[in-house]
């Protein structure tokens, strides 16, 4: 992150936090953090133990390690907002936090060797799109704000967990297959191109065929697919569906463009928050007349929502992370 109140280095923000070094705001940094995957909760608590076992062990420290548990409970079970803790001996005070580092920085190479020893790479996209070529010749476009693990054995399946979207351009390998997990939705090829969208806060799971044939898994259901098909796994029902009008700015992540003729305006935020991985929400009283016709070619979020607000008479808004569009209805 660009805030350097803001340290987002999961290692340091455990460390300052224990230590009662953490701001406010590096503090909500690591809640969320936290809170985001069952192996960062595993991650946090190894890390809590080993700091307490090794900086506050005998009488050299008077730091308070029950309130530090329940803070650390507050953290976990997202009951009430965690707050910095205060050391009251600064000289003794600081001979836990060097222990607690060391044992910090410990647990956080252990977790590395077991990744990379597992086989397991990670990639994430936060400052843009990300372009990877894999070990096999597989091409992946990461989203902005998405992220994906992946295993590539010499022999055997091909192996990727995807959070969010990406367009897979696939080396053909016969005897590999090529697994994509993307939450409840398996998808498996053996050399295509073709786009998965499978963010966490959308209530479908897209997949869309470029090229060759693709077979989706998701909710006891399959479902093979050739070029040009475009399919969605609704969450909520655990069913596949063919996606009712052709929906081709998913290129957009690569080509940097984005084509609207005449869509509807809940579409278009769709192609937007997937292409800038932002969060638009609409609160316009009667879309009707909210349509989009417009062709926007290396263009920056701002820029856009400019355009939209003075061509539809619309506002904009932006509230924390989410970017509001509002209005009585479009001009």
């Amino acid at each position: 992150m660009s805030n350097p109140e803001r340290n987002s280095n999961p290692a340091d923000l455990i460390s300052r936090y224990l230590s009662g070094n953490a701001s406010d705001a590096e503090v909500q940094t690591l809640e969320e953090w936290v809170l985001a995957a069952e192996e960062n909760r595993a991650e946090f608590v190894a890390a809590k133990k080993a700091w307490v076992l090794t900086g506050m062990q005998g009488e050299q420290t008077k730091i308070d390690v029950e309130g530090i548990w329940q803070k650390t409970q507050q953290l976990l079970e997202g009951e009430a907002a965690v707050v910095p803790l205060k050391p009251k001996k600064p000289r003794r005070f600081w001979l836990g936090i060097a222990a607690g580092v060391l044992i910090l920085l410990a647990v956080a190479v252990g977790l590395l060797w077991n990744l990379n020893d597992s086989g397991w790479e990670e990639l994430i996209a936060d400052q843009g799109t990300s372009t990877t070529e894999l070990p096999d010749g597989t091409l992946i476009h990461l989203n902005q704000g998405s992220s994906m693990r992946y295993r590539i054995p010499a022999n055997g399946e091909r192996e990727v967990q995807l959070f969010g979207g990406a367009l897979f351009d696939v080396k053909r390998a016969e005897e590999r297959p090529f697994v994509i997990e993307a939450g409840p939705v398996r998808v498996e090829v053996l050399g295509t191109s073709f786009y998965v969208d499978a963010r966490e806060n959308e209530p479908e799971v897209q997949v869309i065929v470029e090229s060759g044939k693709v077979s989706v898994s998701g909710g006891g259901e399959e479902a093979e697919l050739q070029e040009d098909d475009q399919i969605v796994f609704d969450k909520a029902t655990g069913a596949l569906s063919s996606l009712d009008e052709a929906d081709d700015n998913y290129r957009s992540l690569v080509n940097n463009e984005l084509i609207f003729n005449k869509t509807p305006i809940e579409e278009a935020v769709f192609a937007l928050n997937r292409h800038f991985g932002t969060n638009i929400a609409i609160a316009i009283t009667d879309t009707s007349d909210c349509e989009i016709d417009a062709t926007y070619e290396d263009q920056s979020l701002d820029a856009i929502l400019l355009i939209l607000e003075s061509t539809l008479g619309i506002a904009v808004d932006r509230q924390n992370n989410q970017i509001l569009l509002s209005g009585e209805g479009c001009r």
